[in-house]
């Protein structure tokens, strides 16, 4: 998930007030670590990048490594059922714009 549809979806959590409960907030579509790694490839030009080790992701994000490195397939259901429109609709899009916002 993008950072400005992180921030629009939170706004839009918080101006409707109907929705309650847990919600995921992820992108619309789900990817795994590889498919991420190659859009990141891909988006910056570069051929390769080194894989980044298990223990180095566990020593930077902590008890969240947990959410990175594992496996689930989540939408963001509650969010799209009420009607919330994403802006980056694909890990290619969300990428380019964290890279042009940097």
């Amino acid at each position: 998930m993008s950072l400005r549809d992180e921030v629009n979806a939170l706004t839009f959590l918080l101006d409707n007030d109907d929705i309650s409960g847990p919600v995921n907030l992820t992108g619309p579509t789900p990817v795994t670590n590889a498919e991420v790694t190659e859009a990141l490839k891909q988006e910056i030009g570069r051929a390769w990048l080194p894989p980044i080790p298990t223990f180095a992701i566990k020593a930077l994000l902590g008890e969240f490594s947990i959410e990175v490195l594992g496996s689930a397939r989540v939408l963001p259901s509650v969010l799209t059922e009420a009607g919330f429109s994403f802006q980056d609709t694909t890990v290619e899009s969300a990428i380019r714009t964290a890279l042009e916002s940097s």
